[in-house]
């Protein structure tokens, strides 16, 4: 991708496309990366404060389960008046097969003419950073060969980022200069492999939403950008260089390690405490004959999913507008009994109709939560 056409303008260019040809609404397909299951949870929070108003909450509707079954939809009205859903599946570690192998699985379930986002969460509190550069080279180098002619947007973001300056200031092993090479050598890995790079200190909503691949204005991108704070780093892909990178700290070798990414990783390793070590997952070893009989049972369970939360979003909208009716009668009713009664009459009137109007709750919710437990049981990569 040429620098005059950065990978997150296309995907702008091709979402705004897309509504338009579509009556404005749109499908973004989000597939998040992320080691513990409460990161998982706060980014939640943040997605759904993206539009409160919106009726689809991810923290109530179903378990929050990080597997490669974990499966989650969310509808946001954006500032431009676009109906998106954000269709979300979540991965945990190993990366390097078991996951990433379902990922052609999790995208045929879903609109070809969807968008995709994906994202990397690491959590500061979990201080593993030591890890983060070899995870960030290691999963979007096999994520960019996922469907290379469709446009993506990748990133990086950061949860609980405020604990950065907790570290610096408490620990002797994070220094100042420390902090510098890790936000130095972090950018240089996003650089090369063309993601952004969010953090949730400064504004978590807006970090989030542009993460997830939604548009933002230009005063948000404004308001949300930031190239000298680790702890509050936002970057939108293409916004980025060496020369920017170097203004950190001019003494960085910036230039030798964009062109050695190898030696950069040795480098990062070596100076980033490993302040925990990771406990190994290992790796799902299945048969040739067990993964024939395993993945389209996976495939066929998903789609399942997703049609049924289809259709428990559309029973949402349904039970939302006859409400409005409901509510709306109500008041002609009232208004009715009010006039009636000022103007000495006496009436008897039938509540009959109210009461059959009265909305009965879907069993779609039930249903919902019932196949996500039995999915996760049978499917979930510990």
């Amino acid at each position: 991708m040429t620098r005059e056409e950065p990978s997150w303008e296309v995907f702008l260019k091709d979402l705004k496309q897309q509504c338009e040809d579509n009556n404005g609404s749109k499908t973004i397909s989000v597939i998040v990366f992320c080691e513990e299951e409460d990161t998982l949870k706060q980014f939640f929070k943040y997605i759904d404060a993206i539009d409160e108003s919106s009726n689809s909450n991810l923290l109530q509707e179903v378990p929050v389960v990080l597997s490669p079954i974990g499966y989650y939809t969310k509808e946001i009205t954006t500032d431009q008046g676009w109906q998106v859903e954000l269709n979300i599946s979540c991965m945990p570690p190993p990366w390097k097969t078991t996951s990433i192998d379902l990922i052609p699985l999790l995208l045929k379930s879903e609109d070809p003419k969807s968008s995709m986002c994906f994202i990397l969460l690491v959590d500061w509190v979990k201080e593993d950073q030591s890890y983060w550069l070899e995870d960030m080279n290691e999963l979007f180098t096999k994520c960019n060969q996922i469907q290379p002619d469709v446009s993506k947007h990748n990133s990086l973001m950061m949860i609980n980022s405020d604990y950065c300056k907790h570290l610096e200031t408490t620990h002797a092993r994070w220094s100042a200069s420390t902090v510098d090479f890790m936000h130095q050598s972090l950018r240089i890995m996003a650089l090369n492999l063309g993601l952004s790079v969010y953090s949730d200190k400064n504004d978590s909503v807006l970090a989030t939403k542009s993460a997830a691949g939604i548009p933002l204005t230009g005063e948000e991108r404004k308001e949300l950008s930031d190239l000298v704070h680790l702890e509050s780093l936002n970057i939108i892909q293409g916004s980025d260089s060496l020369s920017k990178i170097s203004m950190i700290d001019e003494s960085f070798p910036t230039s030798a390690y964009s062109k050695d990414l190898d030696k950069l990783r040795q480098d990062y390793a070596n100076t980033i405490p490993q302040m925990k070590t990771r406990d190994n997952k290992a790796t799902v070893e299945t048969s040739d004959t067990q993964e024939s009989v395993a993945i389209p049972d996976v495939q066929e369970q998903l789609e399942h999913l997703y049609n049924l939360q289809k259709k428990q979003s559309s029973t949402k909208r349904l039970q939302q507008h006859q409400q409005q009716q409901l509510d709306s009668h109500q008041s002609v009713i009232q208004e009715t009994i009010t006039t009636a009664i000022m103007n000495g009459g006496k009436h008897d009137y039938n509540n009959e109709a109210l009461e059959a109007a009265t909305i009965s709750p879907g069993e779609d919710d039930d249903a919902l939560d019932s196949l996500v437990d039995n999915i996760v049981q049978r499917h979930q990569i510990s």
